[in-house]
């Protein structure tokens, strides 16, 4: 794996793991809502065991209402297709990744930015309203 994949592994696994820590402690804080803004499902380069997990986590994250944790966001996953073999398993990589969901703008900024970078003719706005200042 070269540095800059596993350097976007690295955020995604931040990323993610913000959002699950975050619903946890503070729900309706509005974090999900604003890094929706930024990132979107198809961001995450993730393809752990030929499947998009880190996708398809991040996609059940916004569909859920409830409580994000590694019981609900598999059931929600599943609603779309089979669990991608190692799904419970990287529920505890995402929560070992994360030790504090405050940076959750530096994880999303970097997120996005792996992903322009891997997609440059990707069109987007080039001004982001809410979220972090991705300047």
């Amino acid at each position: 794996m070269d540095e800059t994949m596993l350097a976007t592994q690295k955020a995604e696994h931040a990323l993610l793991g913000a959002l699950i820590l975050e619903a946890a402690g503070l729900p309706g804080s509005g974090i999900i809502g604003e890094i929706a803004k930024i990132v979107k499902p198809e961001d995450f380069l993730d393809t752990t065991f030929g499947e998009h997990l880190h996708t398809r986590i991040y996609q059940s994250i916004l569909n859920l209402a409830g409580p994000l944790n590694e019981v609900t966001i598999p059931l929600e996953m599943a609603k779309t297709g089979p669990l991608p073999r190692g799904t419970h398993a990287e529920f505890a990589i995402l929560n070992a990744a994360c030790p504090c969901w405050v940076d959750w703008e530096s994880y999303t900024k970097a997120v996005r930015e792996y992903s322009d970078t891997r997609n440059p003719n990707r069109k987007r706005k080039p001004d982001i309203k809410g979220g972090c200042n991705l300047a």
